[in-house]
C-alpha cells in the first residue's frame, strides 16, 4: 500500500474513506512495527489483552 505523504488526491470523498481506511487497517494490522519487537501493532494489542489482568483501582 502507498503511503499517502506521496499521495496527490482523491478522486471523491467515497474514494478518500475507501483509501484511507485500507490504509489504517495496513498501518495497524499488518506492518510490523520496530518498537514493538518487529510485530504488528494489532498483533500486540491482542497479546496485550490476553496477559493482562484487570485490577481494581482503590482511593
Amino acid at each position: 500500500m502507498a503511503d499517502f505523504h506521496s499521495f496527490v488526491g482523491f478522486a471523491s470523498l467515497a474514494n478518500a474513506r475507501v483509501l484511507i481506511e485500507a490504509w489504517r487497517r495496513d498501518y495497524n494490522e499488518h506492518r510490523p512495527k520496530k518498537d514493538l519487537a518487529g510485530i504488528p501493532l494489532a498483533v500486540y494489542a491482542a497479546r496485550l489483552d490476553t496477559t493482562t489482568t484487570s485490577t481494581t483501582v482503590q482511593r
